[in-house]
């Protein structure tokens, strides 16, 4: 198989065969060299560096042993990026669902088109799958980026509704940005409002070529630990709302998310 000019990395744990066999058939299948890093499992970790990672960590993170795990794993990744030199790479994690499209952005970039991409911005190649928060996100209707037919779009509103880090496109600045970041103060894999609050990246540019399964506490260890630790919060009961209230509310709800697209 010949290497993609744009490496595809594959964070995936040592342990889990059958979906490196999965996700490795489909890649394949679509003619698209990748490698695997194998992922830190957060429980394999020693007392000492859970507790140090904790300490270091901002108070509105308080990280899940998985979440620690996933987070370094990704390190390991912006690492091998920065020691080689690559200049840009596309991350995955391994339950990523992946079709042809991945081939033809991979093949657009391969060529001039990179010169499209900007070395400190951000782009999410989707998984936002079953996320009640992607609703909320609005996407620019002309600050648009085609490559080979994949079409990429700014986010204007608002880069807290973007989350997981199961498929994405970093430049090595970007990496090292990323890097040098998490060396000062620990963040959870997927914070990109946190990252993008701390200048690592200008903007996000949102494609939806990658799907992500919808996960539960019964198929994901991080979303069970997120669920317990949620549960464990504080919360506040927010009014009932009627019928036409929740109307009216979503109406204006469409026109500003329509309002925001709007914007460059």
């Amino acid at each position: 198989m010949e290497k993609n000019k744009i490496p595809v990395f594959i964070i995936s744990l040592a342990k889990d065969t059958d979906r490196r066999k999965s996700i490795s058939d489909t890649l394949k299948k679509e003619n698209i060299d990748f490698e695997f890093i194998d992922a830190i499992l957060g429980s394999d970790l020693p007392k000492e560096e859970l507790d140090r990672i904790k300490n270091n960590s901002p108070k509105e993170f308080n990280p899940t042993i998985s979440e620690i795990g996933c987070s370094l794993s990704h390190q390991k990744v912006y690492s091998r990026i920065i020691n080689d030199n690559i200049e840009w790479s596309i991350i995955l994690e391994d339950d990523a669902i992946i079709n042809s499209s991945l081939k033809h952005l991979i093949d657009g970039l391969s060529g001039e088109a990179i010169k499209k991409m900007a070395e400190e911005d951000l782009y999410i190649l989707g998984g936002q799958d079953g996320l009640s928060q992607r609703r909320k996100v609005s996407l620019s209707f002309f600050n648009k980026i085609n490559i080979n037919e994949i079409i990429f779009r700014k986010l204007t509103y608002k880069p807290i509704y973007i989350t997981r880090a199961c498929c994405y496109l970093i430049s090595r600045k970007l990496a090292k940005n990323l890097h040098d970041e998490f060396n000062r103060n620990y963040y959870i894999a997927d914070k990109w409002k946190y990252l993008h609050d701390k200048k690592c990246f200008n903007n996000i540019y949102l494609t939806e070529i990658i799907s992500h399964p919808i996960v539960d506490v019964f198929n994901s260890n991080i979303e069970k630990e997120r669920l317990e630790k949620l549960e464990q919060e504080i919360k506040k009961e927010s009014r009932k709302k009627g019928n036409v209230e929740k109307g009216i509310n979503e109406f204006f709800f469409i026109i500003k998310r329509f309002l925001r697209s709007l914007k460059w």
